[in-house]
């Protein structure tokens, strides 16, 4: 059967604005996933897609408040934890992305992080373990 609308009106109209500003896989040198409101703090949000979903809600909370940042990578968890990944590149490049995001909360102070991972990624660990990875994240220190 048709469907109405078609899956790739869906699709189209479905994405958050912020896939456009390069949320999907933030380059913390430019940073592109920057939501400037011109005022004097900041809040980031930190993690793998459903952070990225969660900017949206975070902007519109805050965005007149607080200038908004995201610091997203799609499939990499805003933990320290390792996960069996089908491309080792991939597994590399999340390693280091969660190493720089850190750098830079520690760097630029927020007032606030959120952070967000999907629960699946726990399941998947490369240690064997069924039990969540620390956060290397706390009250501005790194442990």
């Amino acid at each position: 059967p048709e469907l109405k609308p078609s899956l790739d009106v869906i699709l189209s109209d479905t994405r958050p604005e912020e896939d456009g500003y390069g949320c999907g896989k933030t380059d913390l040198a430019k940073p592109d996933c920057s939501f400037d409101s011109g005022k004097s703090r900041t809040v980031v949000v930190m993690g793998d897609s459903t952070a990225i979903t969660l900017l949206p809600t975070v902007r519109a909370a805050l965005g007149d408040t607080y200038n908004v940042r995201g610091m997203t990578m799609a499939g990499c968890a805003a933990l320290d934890i390792h996960v069996k990944a089908d491309k080792p590149q991939f597994a590399e490049d999340c390693a280091k992305f969660q190493a720089q995001s850190i750098q830079t909360v520690n760097a630029i102070k927020p007032a606030m992080v959120f952070m967000s991972s999907t629960s699946g990624v726990l399941g998947q660990l490369v240690s064997g373990a069924r039990r969540a990875g620390r956060c290397r994240v706390a009250a501005g220190h790194s442990q």
